[in-house]
């Protein structure tokens, strides 16, 4: 068999030759160190294993930060509301007071029976009485005024 080699390998030429051995040396490079390279470059099971169950681990911790923010942001939503209606409440209140105190006013106008009033100036050294018009018809339907926008702001915040 060899000899049968040999003659196949004295009818190359020279360049053929050393073609024919770089491929031979090649080949046998490759059979040698290709299993090895093989090897090192691909991973076993129990090593995908281990680097899947990292992962879930990973996973299923970040999965638990999110339910524990989850559970932060519905406490901070719900404090906002509740902190939005207590302000609500606050002014509602306060609107109210405005209200009681207009229609005070409003009463204190009533009683008064007449619509001039004589007041006296005290920036002069003689006193000299002024009449001064109060319209408390004016000022009543300005103050009713007041009152019906204070009433429907505070049927308005209510809703």
């Amino acid at each position: 068999m060899f000899n049968y080699i040999s003659d196949i390998i004295s009818k190359f030429s020279q360049p053929q030759r050393i073609i024919a051995l770089m491929l031979v040396l090649l080949s046998i490079i490759l059979i040698t160190l290709g299993p090895s390279v093989i090897d090192s470059n691909t991973t076993n099971c129990d090593e995908l294993k281990t680097t899947v169950s990292n992962q879930r681990e990973q996973i299923n911790k970040s999965n638990e930060d999110i339910s524990e923010l989850i559970v932060k942001v519905r406490g901070l939503q719900k404090q906002i509301i509740d902190n939005q209606q207590e302000c609500t409440d606050n002014i509602i209140e306060r609107e109210r007071q405005i209200y009681y105190e207009i229609e005070r006013l409003k009463r204190r106008m009533n009683s008064v029976s007449t619509q001039n009033r004589v007041v006296i100036d005290t920036i002069s050294e003689i006193p000299s009485p002024l009449i001064i018009d109060d319209n408390i018809d004016l000022m009543m339907e300005g103050l009713n005024k007041i009152q019906r926008n204070i009433q429907q702001d505070i049927n308005r915040k209510k809703d």
